[in-house]
């Protein structure tokens, strides 16, 4: 007899505003993992090997004007990853930190209607989870400020 478990992915993404002023939570949200995510919980499960190189490593930010879809770094941010028991679950918790020399242009260059996403990368540069993210709050990054950023990655039991 076998039993739906009813396993449900999270993916929480906290952005925290760092200024000479503090720090502030600026933002919290939920977002959709991929296909290539699900698949690496997957094989976890099944006692499969996962690849390092599928794993997550990476954040990008990227924009999108019509079709064409770019990322707005002079480079990718490589991740710092934790794993252990927070707020009675067991997630791996990503972070990276987000500076203005980050940025090939000052966000005020861009029309605040361009869609913008932060996307968690693996080693390949193969998009494993995505979010959108907000022109007002790329835009508070200026000289002697930056973005934290902490992805939680975590898959709970609704049936427990």
């Amino acid at each position: 007899m076998s039993q739906d478990l009813g396993f449900n992915y999270f993916g929480d993404i906290n952005l925290y505003y760092s200024s000479p002023k503090g720090v502030q939570l600026i933002h919290s949200q939920h977002n959709a993992g991929s296909n290539l995510l699900f698949k690496q919980f997957s094989k976890v499960l099944a006692g499969v090997a996962v690849d390092a190189v599928d794993l997550p490593k990476y954040i990008d930010i990227r924009y999108k004007i019509g079709s064409v879809v770019k990322s707005c770094l002079v480079d990718i941010i490589e991740i710092n990853k934790k794993y252990g028991f927070y707020d009675d679950k067991y997630m791996t918790i990503v972070d990276a930190v987000l500076t203005y020399a980050n940025l090939t242009n000052d966000i005020s260059a861009y029309d605040n209607r361009t869609y913008f996403s932060i996307n968690l990368l693996s080693e390949n540069k193969d998009v494993l989870a995505s979010s959108q993210l907000s022109y007002d709050y790329l835009n508070r990054i200026k000289p002697g400020t930056q973005m934290l950023i902490e992805w939680k990655l975590y898959v709970t039991n609704p049936m427990r």
